[in-house]
């Protein structure tokens, strides 16, 4: 449900900046090199939030990188689920260190909007959308993990789906535990990857 004081919030925010549905959201990734949409159904009241890396009013925040989308579970009228969302074709330990920033950025601005919203954030989830995998094959060919010079990346090769992990494992905000899922993007013969999933 949303309340009354959400509500009068919302009414702040530039409507192309968010959408609300009991039922499903769209996900885009629009760059060329990466184009991808993600299906998510949802059973709650919720709301998305979208490109909250563009003129969003967070100059005054250090972490510049953020991740692709962010959506609020509404549980209660006061309190609500994070989920985090990234959309990638491939996962490399390049692009594995970069999406761990892209989380904590998104985690930041989810804070700030849930504040001004008047929402708790009860619950964190952060989602990686990807079509191949290669920070896996490297991590089950590198061994023992010591090997690996990067401690950052030492300590990202360890994260595994569904597990809880905390942001601050690869230089991100101690204290911020979340559950961290893996969704498969497939090629939809037209250039562009697809997925689906839900929350719950």
């Amino acid at each position: 449900m949303i309340s009354e004081y959400t509500r009068a919030r919302l009414s702040e925010i530039n409507k192309d900046r968010y959408e609300e549905s009991d039922k499903e959201f769209i996900l885009e990734e629009t760059e060329k090199e990466g184009r991808a949409r993600y299906h998510l159904s949802i059973s709650i009241p919720s709301l998305l939030f979208k490109k909250l890396d563009e003129k969003w009013g967070f100059d005054f925040l250090k972490r510049k990188k953020c991740a692709d989308h962010i959506v609020f579970e509404l549980k209660s009228a006061d309190k609500c689920a994070l989920h985090i969302f990234e959309l990638k074709r491939t996962i490399t330990k390049k692009t594995w260190l970069r999406i761990v920033e892209q989380y904590n950025g998104a985690y930041v601005r989810g804070e700030v909007i849930a504040a001004f919203l008047g929402l708790k954030i009860e619950k964190t989830t952060v989602n990686a959308c990807f079509k191949e995998d290669k920070l896996k094959q490297c991590h089950e060919t590198i061994t023992p993990r010591a090997e690996i010079s990067d401690a950052k990346l030492r300590k990202a090769l360890k994260i595994r789906s569904d597990e809880e992990i905390d942001l601050n494992c690869v230089g991100g905000i101690g204290g911020i535990h979340c559950v961290h899922k893996k969704n498969i993007l497939y090629e939809n013969g037209e250039g562009c990857l697809y997925g689906e999933g839900c929350l719950c």
